[in-house]
C-alpha cells in the first residue's frame, strides 16, 4: 500500500508557488519537527527523491523536501513500477487521476487522505473509512484510544424488543470530582486524625484489572488494594509506608459493566503505624468492609531480624524435586480457573516439590497494564511471589484440575522489607505450613541474585472460593428491581405440621426452606444453589449469622454455627434439622432475645413484609439438656470390652496418643518423647503415613515445639476415632495392641457450640475403640484427659468440687462437649471397674507459662480477643478464671501416667490461684488495651452484636446468649491433685499479671490482636 507525499499539483510539471507558512519558513518547519517523534514508515512512502527508509524517519529530509519538493513526474515515475493492493496520497487528491491514467482499468483503488469536501478531521475519517473498507488491516486504538472496557450494546435482532441507551459520556477532565478514579483516589484529612480516601474502580477506568479472573469474574487483585492503602498512608504519614499484616475478609467481585465506590480509611497515626480499613459501597449504599491492615513508616535501618526461619526454608528448598518450563508454569502449576495477565506472570524457572515452591522473579515490563496503571512493581514482584504458595500445594498431586479448589489470597501475618527491590531477577522460595480444611498458610522469602534478603512475608494465607460465591458477590451488585424479579419471597412454615409430618416429608420440607432463605440471602435463584456445597464456600460470617437467625426464627431450633463453618451443606444442615424437629419439643423463653445481636440485626434487616416485627417475636431456643440418668444410658459399654486377664509387666515402651495433631496433643506428645524412652504412636487422619507424620510435625512447630532428633519415634497410623476400630480390620486393630503399653487418649472433637450429637461419634464413640484395643488382649492402662466442664451444671450448687466428688452428682449439663465428655468420663470407670488401669485428668488449660503459645479457639482467648477489639469487657462472670498452662498440663499428665500407684485416680490439672474477672482485665488494661467495664449481660449483648466492630465471638454466640445462663462452673480444687505430684517437681506458674502480660505478647506477635497503642 504505497503511499506518496504531498507535491505540486499533477496539472503542472513546475514547483508550485509555497502555500503554507511550514513550507516557506525554514526555521518555524524544523522547530515544529524537533517537538516530533519521527518513526520509520510502517506501509512503503514514496517521496519522488528516491530515498531510503532511514531517511524518511530524519527531520532534515522534510525540511529539504519542504523547500524542494520533487516534480510530480517523477514521483509518478517511481510509483509505477510499485504493484500494490491500494494507492493513498497525503493530502487532496491532485496525483491520483494521473496514476489511474497510467493504470487503466487495472489500477488499484486511489484514496486521498484529505478529501476536497470536507474539513479536516471530517476528511481523515472518511479516508480511514476507506481505506478499511478496501481491506486494509486498521489499527483503531491509535485512533480512538483503548478498545472501551464496556462497548456499546448494538441490536442484532429486529424483534429483539429491547432498548439500547447509550452510556453517558465520561466527565470532563475539567469537570470537579467529588472523588477519585481507579488509583488516583481523592485524599481527605478528617478533623477526627483520620486521612480518607475514595476512588472508583471499574474495568472502564482500571483496564488492568481484566488481568485478574477467576471463575470468570473480575476480582480485584490485592496489589490493587496494597496500592491505594499505601497512597493513603504515605499522605496521612507525609513519608513512605509499607503494609505490615493484611486480612481480606471478603473479596471485591466486579461485573465488566460494575463501577465500585472504595474508600480507604486510615487512623490517626502513632508511633508511625496506623490501622487501615478498607470499605466498598453496595448497591443499598451501605458499606462493606473488605480488608483491614496495619500500615507503618517505611525506616531505613541496618539492623536485621528475621521472620521466617532459615532453617525452614533451607528444608523446603532441599525437597524441591520437579522443575518447570517458564511457559509451562501457568499451564500446568496454575488453575486454570485463576486468570492472570502478563502484569503478574513474573515467575522464571519455577520448580517445586513437597510443600514447597521456588523461583525466579523478573520485573515487570514498562508498558505492562499495571505498571502503567500506576502500581509499583514491587507489589507485583511480591504478588508473584505469593502465587509459589498455591503452586506447592499441588505438587506431586496426580487429579486433574476439576478435583483441585482455585484459591484466594486472604492475607497475611506481617511482612519485613529489608532493602528496595532492585535488580532484574530475585529468587524467592515458599514453603507451605500444616493446614486443613483445603486452607493453604506458608512462609515466603525473597532474596536477591546475590542471596541478600530482600523481603520476607509469613502467613501467607489462600481459602478455596468456589463460583457460586463469586457469582453471588457480582449479583449483589444488580439493581433492587434485578433482585426482585428473580428471587422468591420465602413462604411462612405450618411449625405446627412440620412436627407432625412423617420422616421424609419433614426432610424436604426442612430442605425447600433452608434452600429459599439461602438464596435470599445470597440473592440467587433457588436453582443455581449447590446444596451439597458447604455454606462457608457461599457465604460471609454475617450472612451465615443471618441464615442462622432466620433458620432459628422460622423452624424453632437453635442452629450452631459451627456447623455453618466446618463445610457442612444445606442438604446435611437440613437433615440435623429435620431430626431436631423431630426429637425436640422447643422451649420458648419467657422474655424474648436475640440469639445474638448480629443475628438479630441481620433477621430484622430482611424480615419479609408479613412477618412480625422482631420485637413481638419470642425467639426459641432449644436448650439440650441431658440428666444424669440420660448420660448414664448413653455411656453403656459393651460387655466385651473387658479385662480378662492381668496387665502384662513386659508390655511395650511404646506409648500410643490420640489427639496429636491438636493443642493439648502437641504438647503431651513433646512431653512423652522428653519423659520417656519407647516410641509414640499417634492415631492420625491422613492420606498416607507421610502425610500423617507431617500433620504430627507441623502441629509441634505451629505451637513453637522442637523435638529435634526424638522425631524418630514419633510414629504415625493412620486411623479416625470416629469409626470402628479406628477404621482398621481386627487383624491390624490386635497388632496395634500389642504394639503399645499403654494409651493417652486425648482425641476427639473441642466444639463448644455443637449439640452432643454432632460429637458423639469421635468424643464418645472414639473413646469406646480406645477402651476396646486396651481390653484386646492384656489390658493396657488408659490415661484419659477430660474436662472441668463435667462438672458444670447449674443445679450442681456446691462453690467447690473436689478430685472425688463422684461424677453422678454433677446435675443435668446443657453444653454438648460437656455431655461428651461426662459420657466418655463415665464409660472409662466403667472400664476401670472391669479391670482396666486408668487415670482421668480434668483439664483446664491456657498457654505455655514461657512461650506464651496458645490455642486461638479456646474460650477465654476469644473473648479476650472480642474484649480488646470491641474495648469493652464484663466486670463479673459465670464461671472462676482458673486455666493452668499448657507445659504444667501435659507434664503432669505424662508424670502421673508413669507412676502405677495413682490407678484410678481423678486429677484436676487447673491452676491453683484463680482470678476474678475484674483482675483479669485489670492485667490486659496495664497491658496497654483500654476497656470500658460493662455487666456480663450487656457485654455479652454488645461483644458479639455488629456494633463492636469485631467477629472475634460470633462462633461462640449461641453459647454467650442461650448456654451461659445455664452454666454454673465451681471453682476446682486440686488439693490431692498437689498431694500426688508433690514429689515430682512440677508445680503449677501462678495465674498472675505477668502470665496474663506474656500471653498477650503472645497474641501480638501471631496476629491474633494488634498491638496496643502507646
Amino acid at each position: 500500500m504505497p503511499t506518496p507525499p504531498p507535491h505540486s499539483p499533477a496539472s503542472s510539471p513546475q514547483p508550485p508557488a509555497p502555500t503554507s507558512s511550514c513550507a516557506t519558513d525554514e526555521q518555524q518547519f524544523a522547530a515544529v519537527l524537533s517537538d516530533a517523534q519521527l518513526n520509520r514508515a510502517e506501509t512503503d512512502l514514496l517521496t519522488g527523491h528516491g530515498a531510503a527508509e532511514a531517511a524518511l524517519a530524519s527531520a532534515d529530509f522534510w525540511t529539504r523536501h519542504a523547500q524542494h519538493p520533487a516534480p510530480a513526474e517523477a514521483a509518478l515515475d517511481e510509483a509505477a513500477g510499485v504493484d500494490t493492493d491500494l494507492w493513498i496520497e497525503l493530502g487532496t487528491a491532485d496525483h491520483l487521476p494521473l496514476l489511474k491514467n497510467r493504470g487503466g482499468e487495472d489500477a488499484p483503488p486511489l484514496v486521498a487522505s484529505l478529501p476536497a469536501d470536507c474539513d479536516n478531521a471530517a476528511g481523515l475519517s472518511s479516508a480511514l473509512a476507506q481505506v478499511w473498507a478496501h481491506g486494509a488491516d486498521i489499527d483503531w486504538t491509535l485512533v480512538n484510544g483503548s478498545r472501551p472496557a464496556r462497548p456499546p450494546k448494538l441490536p442484532t435482532y429486529r424483534f429483539d424488543r429491547r432498548y439500547y441507551w447509550r452510556e453517558e459520556p465520561a466527565r470532563s477532565a475539567d469537570a470537579p470530582r467529588t472523588r477519585g478514579v481507579a488509583l488516583q483516589p481523592m485524599v481527605l484529612s478528617a478533623a477526627t486524625g483520620e486521612t480518607l480516601a475514595e476512588t472508583e474502580l471499574s474495568l472502564a477506568a482500571l483496564p488492568f484489572l481484566g488481568e485478574h479472573r477467576v471463575h470468570g469474574h473480575l476480582v480485584v487483585p490485592g496489589v490493587v488494594f496494597l496500592e491505594l492503602i499505601l497512597r493513603t498512608a504515605e499522605s496521612a504519614f507525609h513519608a513512605p509506608a509499607h503494609v505490615e499484616d493484611l486480612v481480606l475478609a471478603r473479596p471485591l467481585v466486579l461485573g465488566d459493566r460494575d463501577t465500585a465506590v472504595v474508600q480507604v480509611v486510615v487512623s490517626r497515626p502513632e508511633d508511625g503505624r496506623a490501622k487501615v480499613r478498607v470499605f466498598t459501597k453496595d448497591a443499598g449504599d451501605d458499606w462493606q468492609q473488605h480488608l483491614s491492615a496495619v500500615v507503618a513508616t517505611a525506616v531505613e535501618t541496618d539492623e536485621f531480624e528475621e521472620l521466617v526461619d532459615p532453617e525452614t526454608i533451607a528444608r523446603a528448598q532441599n525437597r524441591i524435586d520437579e522443575y518447570i518450563d517458564d511457559e509451562e508454569f501457568y499451564e500446568k502449576a496454575w488453575h486454570p480457573d485463576f486468570h492472570l495477565g502478563p502484569s503478574f506472570r513474573l515467575i522464571r524457572d519455577p520448580s517445586r516439590g513437597k510443600q514447597v515452591g521456588a523461583g525466579t522473579l523478573v520485573l515487570p515490563a514498562d508498558d505492562a497494564s499495571g505498571i502503567t496503571s500506576g502500581v509499583r512493581p514491587e507489589l507485583l514482584v511480591l504478588d508473584a511471589c505469593i502465587q509459589l504458595v498455591t503452586a506447592a500445594a499441588h505438587s506431586g498431586v496426580e487429579q486433574g484440575w476439576e478435583d483441585r479448589p482455585v484459591r484466594l489470597g486472604t492475607g497475611y501475618e506481617s511482612m519485613v522489607l529489608h532493602r528496595p527491590i532492585t535488580g532484574d531477577r530475585m529468587e524467592c522460595t515458599a514453603a507451605l505450613r500444616e493446614t486443613g480444611e483445603g486452607h493453604l498458610i506458608g512462609d515466603l522469602v525473597l532474596v536477591a541474585a546475590d542471596g541478600m534478603p530482600i523481603a520476607e512475608i509469613a502467613g501467607v494465607s489462600f481459602r478455596p472460593v468456589s463460583p457460586e460465591i463469586l457469582r453471588r458477590a457480582v449479583d449483589e451488585q444488580a439493581t433492587a428491581e434485578a433482585q426482585v424479579a428473580h428471587r422468591a419471597t420465602p413462604p411462612v412454615v405450618d411449625l405446627a405440621a412440620l412436627r407432625a409430618a412423617e420422616g421424609a416429608e419433614r426432610g424436604e420440607t426442612v430442605l425447600d426452606h433452608l434452600i429459599s432463605l439461602f438464596a435470599d440471602i445470597l440473592g440467587m435463584r433457588q436453582e443455581e444453589l449447590d446444596i451439597d456445597t458447604g455454606i462457608v464456600e457461599l457465604a460471609d460470617s454475617l450472612m451465615m449469622a443471618e441464615l442462622k437467625a432466620r433458620v432459628e426464627r422460622d423452624l424453632a431450633v437453635t442452629l450452631p454455627m459451627e456447623m455453618l463453618f466446618d463445610g457442612s451443606g444445606l442438604k446435611s444442615i437440613a437433615r440435623w434439622v429435620s431430626s431436631e424437629i423431630a426429637d425436640v419439643v422447643p422451649t420458648v423463653s419467657a422474655e424474648p432475645e436475640p440469639v445474638s445481636a448480629v443475628t438479630a440485626d441481620a433477621a430484622a434487616s430482611t424480615a419479609s413484609p408479613a412477618a412480625a416485627p422482631a420485637s413481638s417475636l419470642a425467639v426459641p431456643t432449644r436448650l439440650r439438656w441431658m440428666s444424669v440418668e440420660e448420660m448414664t444410658a448413653e455411656a453403656e459399654l459393651d460387655t466385651d470390652i473387658t479385662a480378662d486377664r492381668e496387665p502384662d509387666a513386659a508390655a511395650p515402651e511404646t506409648t500410643l496418643l490420640t489427639g496429636g495433631t491438636g493443642f493439648v496433643g502437641a504438647f503431651l506428645l513433646a512431653e512423652l518423647l522428653r519423659r520417656r524412652n519407647g516410641n509414640v504412636i499417634c492415631v492420625v487422619r491422613a492420606e498416607d503415613e507421610e502425610h500423617a507424620l507431617r500433620r504430627v510435625v507441623s502441629n509441634l512447630e505451629a505451637y513453637g515445639l522442637d523435638v529435634g532428633s526424638e522425631t524418630s519415634r514419633i510414629v504415625p497410623v493412620i486411623g479416625d476415632l470416629a469409626e470402628p476400630l479406628f477404621g482398621l480390620d481386627e487383624e491390624s486393630f490386635a497388632a496395634l495392641h500389642d504394639r503399645v503399653g499403654d494409651i493417652v487418649h486425648c482425641g476427639g472433637v473441642v466444639k463448644w457450640t455443637y449439640p452432643y450429637k454432632g460429637l458423639e461419634p469421635a468424643n464418645v464413640s472414639g473413646t469406646r475403640e480406645v477402651l476396646r484395643l486396651a481390653t484386646t488382649g492384656a489390658p493396657r492402662p488408659v490415661h484419659f484427659i477430660s474436662t472441668v466442664g463435667v462438672f458444670s451444671s447449674e443445679e450442681f450448687t456446691a462453690d467447690v468440687v473436689a478430685e472425688e466428688q463422684p461424677l453422678h452428682t454433677s446435675g443435668p449439663l446443657v453444653v454438648g462437649y460437656a455431655q461428651s465428655k461426662w459420657v466418655a468420663e463415665k464409660m472409662v470407670r466403667t472400664a476401670h471397674s472391669r479391670g482396666v488401669p486408668m487415670t482421668i485428668h480434668r483439664i483446664n488449660t491456657g498457654g505455655h507459662s514461657v512461650s506464651g503459645a496458645f490455642n486461638e479457639l479456646d474460650h477465654l482467648n476469644m473473648i479476650l480477643k472480642g474484649c480488646i477489639e470491641a474495648g469493652i469487657a464484663p466486670d463479673d462472670g459465670p464461671m472462676p478464671v482458673q486455666p493452668a498452662p499448657i507445659d504444667y498440663v501435659a507434664a503432669a499428665v505424662v508424670e502421673a501416667s508413669c507412676r502405677p500407684e495413682l490407678d484410678g485416680s481423678t486429677l484436676h490439672l487447673v491452676n491453683d490461684t484463680a482470678m476474678e474477672w475484674p483482675e483479669l482485665f485489670d492485667a490486659v488494661e496495664k497491658f496497654g488495651y483500654p476497656l470500658q467495664r460493662l455487666s456480663f449481660a450487656e457485654w455479652k449483648e454488645r461483644v458479639t452484636s455488629r456494633s463492636s466492630g469485631t467477629m472475634a465471638l460470633l462462633g461462640l454466640a449461641p453459647f454467650l446468649n442461650d448456654t451461659v445462663d445455664h452454666v454454673r462452673l465451681p471453682f476446682s480444687d486440686a488439693e490431692a491433685t498437689r498431694a500426688a505430684l508433690a514429689n515430682t517437681g512440677l508445680s503449677c506458674p501462678p495465674l498472675n499479671d505477668d502470665l496474663i502480660h506474656t500471653y498477650l505478647r503472645q497474641y501480638v506477635a501471631t496476629g491474633f490482636v494488634e498491638a496496643p497503642a502507646r
